[in-house]
């Protein structure tokens, strides 16, 4: 179940995300004669495009980190629930007398 940190960071990344298809697609078609009139302007765009990328990366490393930590702790309480109802059952079973004086 998602809690609100995760809805706020998977937020950021789609608009990451977003940023950089926008700033794509802005570089390719409105801006194109621009950048290539001015190099340095140029560079400064797409790498800050590239930085909107990385972001996104960024964000999706650590969501799926988060992700899979909770995932595994939640494994390993279910393994000891059920480990646990095990040997209460087993517990319930046994035939009156039986304990060990």
């Amino acid at each position: 179940m998602a809690n609100k940190s995760d809805v706020r960071r998977r937020r950021f990344g789609v608009a990451m995300l977003g940023t950089a298809v926008l700033l794509l697609l802005l570089g390719e078609t409105v801006l194109a004669e621009r950048l290539r009139h001015f190099p340095w302007f140029a560079l400064v765009y797409w790498l800050s495009c590239f930085g909107f990328v990385f972001a996104a990366i960024l964000v999706a490393l650590l969501d799926w980190l988060i992700v899979h930590k909770r995932s595994k702790a939640e494994h390993r309480h279910l393994i000891k629930e059920t480990w646990e109802n095990i040997a209460s059952q087993q517990d319930d079973r046994k035939p009156p007398g039986s304990e060990a004086p």
